[in-house]
């Protein structure tokens, strides 16, 4: 029986993820991405979780990643946002019945924006393809063209279809609509209005905090008045539900006093049959104005039907405030539910006796337990659980504390369904990022045990028999068995970080989550084994022992005192499809490395700084770097290897005996493997499109982005390493010397609307050059010519303004400039800056926001860097926010950095006792110790890769393995582990790689398929 208190733990900290780090800042207020109305802003579906969010070219993105530990894949569609107006957020739905993703984006009284993905593209997502072709085009259409559409919703129908509501018209003057999507006939069809506001005195309208179903198929909504378009005019609490999918429409005592009214979207002053203010039953709570209540903040439902809302408004028995941004200084966090008896309990929220306000509007989440977690910007993650009726509230996290602008949105079905709270935030430096935590398992472990497999060899190999066993205790062990491997997947229930504890005499490997964790020598005896967390319960385990005996495995958590791991909570087989450990990247193999810079055996045996400068290292973009070494000892982060090249990007890596850590920024280094580096061991560190992948031995260990990469000074800190400047590439921009009297025209500048009002320099408005002397925030002031950019009218708000220069081949540049907001605005603005390969924004690679000062002529420095491609002209873009703006004192130049491979102890103090037995290079990125050969025909022997008859065949495929082809361009064909000895695919003429891996060991292949 499980308790209360257990119920009621807090969930423990995974980590995060960045589906973007260009999303579209809009200022330091709201935002287009993360508002509390977006239904939905992120969900999990079939193993894969959905994000979505404009970039920063304002484009409509979605994202998502193979939980539970999938990397980000990105799609970039063709619409673009059209105002900043927070409003015009993007909201997602997926249609089970018939797979398809669901996006409605843009909307502040203005006509629908719709599209949709192909049947099944969420259903089977991995035999779909990923890309912007997925995805119809925008239109305007459900059942019908639908006008003036705000705060778009999809709402997931328990039958598999889906709900479509808006609202019509404006703030504090509109009615609110409900369609519906058949996933039989994939068309949309009309429900009707279930909310009116346009027929009362003053016109209202309805702000919703959402729309929930239950477990039982109801549907709940909550909801506030407001009757102008003012905050301040937001009141009430109103409540309804319905059993007929928003026909009609209970109130708090369960009589049905309203319905919809079947009528397409027009102004009507009538009283009907819809929700309205004229209807009191529904009303649970009359809240008055001028009581800083939020609109629509948020809603959910618990596992017994009971609806919660979490609103913000200023606490019974203070005074009202007609200001509205002092009545919202003055809110606190409210937690209202309905009880199964159809009372409501309202509690104003408290953290160790201390009222919550929160920046933003806050999202609230119930997991399958009941228990309730509020996620507030401004403050954190808070808690509180069923056992005394919502009345405690713990802080769960400081996450979203600072540094983020929107507000936060949660996964609830993986919450729900999987007991992993995940939300998003945009942060104020362009991020999406996505916290995940590990909650309670809301499902039973139904395990029966692990597989165990005895081999003849040690070296796991020739294999004798294999058998599911409760526990690594037990099983018969047949007589020749000199190796044994466990496999498969341990459950945990709680939401806490748990520990193995492994006892053996024999040397033994562990691998969680397909990383080493442990590597234990004979003779140990229990060894303790602290796992990095998945956003899953379930985690993949290999065990790997020399010799015949079995090993002992228990585990222990905060709540769970040291015992056996029950086999309920052991699986037979691996859960885990873990991208980027299994599943090595798709690259050429080869197995010694062309250029030799150290061939000697060098001894370090020091507490002094002992480096070794590695020469000729000239790398390009992709190349690969062999180490040779052994760490005896080491007191302190061990032995650097550390690469740098011209773009100033690089990796470095430490080992000490035990493992490899990743230091490319000294501060904020963290493990990367474990690892016997007491042993001579080669590592394989291969470079290949802003990435670094690591090999240990033939064994894919992880990768990891590229960093600048900054010289490490005496005290052991790191200091941004200096660049050299090449010849400046901008000094045109204002024409000749900087003094041009013309119109930019006139000196190359261009602009995506023919309603930009160029003029020459001085004249009194447009776009032109001005002699200024402004402030520099920094201290001091600029005088020096600046050009005025304009986005302050709607026929050119949304320009792009274009500067063409001209560029060497695969070189980074940095452009300083200075910027401002000069006037038509009220607060800080954002300017985006990007570099084309046309005058047009479709064709820009790169780009970053620059927020400006709040106050109007106030000059801050940028500095935006970027790599070209190839030799020729490219264009430097220039976006922004409604404002007149001004820019100038451009500097483009090309920054090179010195080339640098250093491998030694780099600090002082602490004592490093190692070897360097070899460090090879070579460009190019490969896979380490395999053979590339093109066969005609089958060998004999072991696994084996041939092509003939326009066939590409793999056999002797050992079993458990993954296998991966591709072709030389990184399309894959086949991914997925085996499901026999042998496979065959049908293949164009071309080259091939095939990937055959199983725990031991990684097979590479490049196969030519010729006309056979």
């Amino acid at each position: 029986m499980l308790s209360l208190s257990a119920m009621a733990d807090l969930p423990v900290r995974i980590g995060s993820t960045l589906p973007s780090q260009s999303a579209y800042v809009m200022g330091t207020g709201e935002q287009l991405s993360g508002q509390q109305f977006q239904t939905d802003g992120i969900l999990t579906y079939k193993g894969y979780q959905y994000t979505v969010y404009y970039n920063m070219t304002r484009n409509v993105c979605i994202a998502r990643r193979k939980m539970p530990v999938g990397a980000w894949e990105e799609v970039v569609l063709p619409y673009r946002n059209s105002a900043n107006d927070a409003h015009n957020t993007i909201s997602m739905g997926i249609s089970a019945g018939d797979g398809r993703i669901h996006l409605s984006y843009d909307h502040h009284n203005d006509p629908l924006h719709y599209c949709y993905s192909v049947t099944g593209s969420a259903n089977e997502p991995e035999k779909m393809p990923w890309e912007p072709a997925t995805f119809s085009a925008t239109t305007d259409v459900m059942e019908k063209a639908i006008p003036n559409v705000t705060y778009p919703r999809f709402i997931s129908k328990p039958d598999g279809n889906l709900l479509f509501e808006c609202r019509f018209r404006w703030s504090g003057y509109g009615d609110s609509y409900l369609r519906e999507y058949d996933c039989k006939t994939q068309k949309w069809s009309l429900i009707g209005r279930y909310v009116q506001g346009e027929d009362v005195t003053p016109d209202a309208c309805a702000y919703i905090n959402g729309m929930s179903y239950d477990k039982q198929g109801r549907l709940h909504v909550t909801w506030c008045w407001r009757d102008d378009f003012g905050g301040g005019s937001n009141h009430d609490f109103y409540y309804a539900y319905s059993e007929d999918h928003g026909r009609t429409w209970k109130d708090n005592k369960g009589d049905a006093k309203a319905s919809v009214d079947v009528m397409d979207p027009v102004e009507d002053r009538v009283t009907r049959n819809a929700l309205g203010q004229t209807k009191k039953s529904y009303m649970v709570e009359a809240i008055p104005y001028n009581r800083g209540y939020i609109n629509q903040e948020t809603q959910d439902v618990d596992s017994k039907g009971r609806i919660h809302a979490v609103n913000s408004h200023i606490p019974d028995g203070q005074a009202s405030d007609a200001n509205w941004n002092n009545s919202r200084v003055k809110a606190r966090l409210h937690h209202r539910f309905r009880k199964e008896d159809g009372t409501w309990v309202k509690r104003m929220i408290t953290v160790n006796g201390v009222s919550v306000n929160s920046t933003r509007r806050v999202h609230l989440a119930i997991d399958s337990y009941d228990n309730a977690y509020v996620i507030a910007n401004g403050y954190g993650v808070i808690m509180a659980s069923p056992a005394d009726d919502y009345a405690t509230w713990k802080l769960v996290s400081q996450d979203g504390r600072t540094g983020y602008l929107s507000e936060p949105l949660a996964d609830k079905p993986l919450l729900r369904e999987q007991g992993v709270l995940s939300f998003v935030y945009l942060s104020s430096s362009n991020k999406i990022e996505v916290f995940d935590f590990l909650a309670r398992n809301p499902s039973v472990p139904s395990g029966t045990g692990l597989l165990a497999e005895y081999f003849a060899n040690t070296d796991f190999t020739g294999l004798i028999r294999k058998e599911i066993v409760a526990s690594t205790l037990t099983g018969q062990v047949p007589s020749g068995t000199k190796s044994i491997r466990w496999s498969g997947t341990f459950e945990t229930t709680a939401g806490e970080q748990h520990r193995l504890h492994l006892t053996t005499a024999a040397a033994t490997k562990v691998y969680v989550n397909d990383r080493l964790q442990a590597d234990i020598a004979a003779g140990s005896g229990e060894t303790g084994i602290d796992y990095p967390l998945i956003a899953s319960h379930k985690n993949n385990i290999v065990i790997e022992s020399v010799g015949a005996s079995a090993v002992s495995l228990m585990w222990s958590a905060p709540s769970l005192t040291k015992q056996n791991i029950p086999s309920v909570s052991l699986y037979p087989f691996k859960t885990n499809d873990l991208p980027g450990s299994v599943t090595p990247p798709v690259l050429p193999g080869k197995a010694q490395l062309d250029e030799a810079l150290l061939a000697k055996k060098k001894e370090i045996n020091t507490t002094a700084k002992e480096i070794v400068a590695l020469t000729p290292f000239n790398p390009q973009n992709d190349y690969s770097i062999d180490l040779v070494t052994r760490v005896t000892a080491a007191d302190g982060r061990g032995l650097d290897i550390e690469a740098r090249a011209g773009d100033g990007k690089g990796f470095r890596f430490s080992l000490t005996p035990a493992r490899i850590s990743l230091t490319s920024l000294l501060s904020a280094t963290s493990e990367f493997t474990r690892a016997d580096n007491v042993s001579t061991q080669r590592y394989r560190f291969a470079v290949k499109e802003g990435k670094v992948n690591v090999y240990q031995g033939q064994t894919y260990v992880g990768s990891t982005d590229l960093a600048m990469i900054g010289d490490i000074g005496a005290d052991d800190t790191e200091q941004a390493a200096t660049p050299a400047f090449g010849p400046e590439a901008m000094s045109g921009w204002a024409g000749p010397d900087g003094v041009g009297t013309g119109k930019p025209t006139d000196y190359g500048w261009s602009a995506s609307s023919a309603s930009i009002p160029w003029n020459t320099a001085g004249y009194p408005g447009g776009v032109r050059y001005e002699q200024v002397t402004h402030q520099l925030e920094a201290g001091g002031s600029f005088t020096g010519r600046l050009m005025t950019i304009r986005w302050d009218a709607g026929a050119y708000s949304s320009a792009s303004y274009f500067y063409p220069v001209t560029l060497a081949a695969n070189t980074t540049y940095e452009l300083s400039f200075l910027y401002e907001y000069w006037s038509n605005a009220s607060s800080a603005q954002t300017i985006t800056v990007g570099i084309s390969t046309a005058a047009n924004a479709a064709n820009r690679y790169h780009s970053q926001a620059f927020l400006t000062s709040a106050g109007a002529q106030r000059l801050r420095r940028g500095n935006f860097q970027f790599t070209s491609r190839e030799a020729g002209t490219y264009y430097l873009t220039f976006n922004g926010t409604y404002a007149m703006c001004g820019i100038g004192d451009f500097s483009l130049k090309s920054i090179a950095y010195e080339n640098r491979l250093l491998v030694g102890k780099n600090y002082e103090g602490g004592q490093l006792t190692a070897e360097i037995e070899s460090v090879y290079f070579e460009n190019e990125a490969y896979a380490p110790d395999v053979a590339s050969s093109v066969r005609p025909s089958e060998p004999s022997g072991g696994l084996w890769a041939s092509a003939g008859n326009m066939q590409l065949k793999v056999g002797n495929i050992p079993e458990g393995s993954f296998v991966r082809i591709a072709d030389v361009a990184g399309r894959i064909l086949l991914d997925g582990y085996a499901t026999g000895q042998e496979l065959s695919i049908p293949v164009e003429k071309g080259i091939y790689v095939v990937q055959v891996r199983n725990k031991t060991h990684l097979h590479i292949e490049s196969i030519k398929v010729a006309n056979l």
